[in-house]
C-alpha cells in the first residue's frame, strides 16, 4: 500500500512590492524538480500529513482546584484561641469528624443563653401541657390556653435557634446534652469535618488567634477540577458537557462551565472542568489542557514553518 506524502514549504518573506494574481497562480503552479543529491544538500525531510487528532488541539496551562461545589476552606465562626489540632495534612477524613478545638469566650455566652433558654422552653411544654388538661376540664378558659401556646411556641423557637448557631460550632445533639448537664467545658469549639476528604493544609499552630471569618484548614475531596482562561476565539471548540484531556497527565476531563461573557482585558473565557476520576495531582498543581482539535485542516510539523521578519 502507497503512502502519500507532502512537501510543505513555507516561506514568509519581507521583500518589498507585491505580486499581481497571475503572477500569484503562475508562482504557486511552478514545479521545482528535486533530485536525491539535492535533497540531501538542503537537508529535506519528508513527512505524512495527518488530519486531526484529539491531542492536536490547542494546549492551555490550567489549575487543579478542590471541586466548587463542595466545602474546600473551614472557617472560624467565633474568635478564639486554638487549643490543638486532632489532625495532619494529607490525613483521609470523614463527615463529622473532629479536626480541631478552639476555645472562645464569645461562644460560652452563646452557651449559657442556650441552656437557659432550653430551660425556659421546658418550662413551658409542661405549663402547656397542665392548661390543656385544665382546659379538658373546663377549669380555664380557651383565652388561658392560647397564651400558653403561644409562650411556648416563642420560648422553643428561642432555644431552636441558638441551637442551631451552637451547631455551627459543631455541637450536635450529644455535646448539647453534655453541655446542658454540665459534663463539658463551657467555651469549647469543635471543628469538624463537613464532607468525606483529605486534609490539604493547617493554616494555624496551637495557640494561634483566631478570628471570627478567618480561615482554619483547607479540605479537598475525591472530586478535583481544573481553572483555565482560554481566548474568546476558541470558545466554539468547547461546550459543557464535552470531553477534554491533559497533555502531561493521563487523565480525562469533563467540562462543567464555560464563561458566557469574554473579559475585556484579557480577551478570554474562564472555564471549568472536572476529572473523571480519582486523581493522584494536587490543589494548585498547573497542568496543561488540550482543546478539541479544528475538524477542517491537516497537521502541519512544527519544524515546517518557518518565520522570517514579520
Amino acid at each position: 500500500m502507497k503512502t502519500r506524502h507532502a512537501l510543505l514549504l513555507i516561506c514568509l518573506t519581507g521583500v518589498a512590492g507585491s505580486l499581481t494574481a497571475p503572477a500569484i497562480a503562475q508562482s504557486t503552479q511552478q514545479r521545482i524538480p528535486l533530485d536525491t543529491a539535492t535533497v540531501n544538500r538542503l537537508g529535506i525531510v519528508y513527512q505524512a500529513v495527518a488530519a486531526p487528532e484529539s491531542g492536536d488541539g490547542a494546549r492551555f496551562a490550567a489549575t487543579v482546584i478542590a471541586s466548587p461545589q463542595a466545602v474546600s476552606e473551614l472557617h472560624a465562626v467565633h474568635d478564639g484561641v486554638l487549643e490543638g489540632w486532632q489532625v495532619q495534612p494529607g490525613q483521609r477524613v470523614s463527615a463529622g469528624q473532629l479536626l480541631a478545638v478552639l476555645r472562645s469566650d464569645s461562644l460560652a455566652v452563646m452557651q449559657q443563653q442556650w441552656v437557659a433558654a432550653a430551660a425556659q422552653a421546658d418550662l413551658m411544654a409542661q405549663a402547656l401541657t397542665r392548661d390543656k388538661g385544665l382546659h379538658a376540664d373546663g377549669i380555664i378558659a380557651t383565652q388561658r390556653l392560647q397564651i400558653a401556646e403561644r409562650d411556648a411556641a416563642a420560648s422553643s423557637f428561642e432555644a431552636d435557634a441558638l441551637a442551631a448557631q451552637l451547631s455551627r460550632s459543631g455541637y450536635g445533639n450529644s455535646e448539647r446534652a453534655a453541655l446542658r448537664s454540665g459534663k463539658t467545658t463551657a467555651g469549647l469549639y469543635y471543628v469538624k469535618a463537613p464532607a468525606d476528604g483529605v486534609i490539604t493544609h493547617l493554616r494555624h499552630v496551637t495557640g494561634d488567634l483566631i478570628t471570627a471569618g478567618e480561615s482554619v484548614l483547607a479540605i479537598t475531596g475525591d472530586s478535583l477540577w481544573v481553572t483555565a482562561e482560554i481566548p474568546a476565539r476558541l470558545a466554539s471548540l468547547v461546550a459543557t458537557g464535552q470531553p477534554l484531556q491533559l497533555a502531561d497527565h493521563n487523565a480525562a476531563l469533563t467540562v462543567r462551565q464555560l464563561d458566557q461573557s469574554v473579559d475585556t482585558t484579557s480577551q478570554t473565557l474562564g472555564l471549568l472542568a472536572e476529572f473523571s476520576g480519582p486523581q493522584t495531582l494536587l490543589p494548585g498543581q498547573v497542568v496543561t489542557v488540550v482543546l478539541p482539535a479544528r475538524e477542517v485542516g491537516v497537521v502541519i510539523p512544527a519544524e515546517a514553518v518557518v518565520r522570517n521578519g514579520d
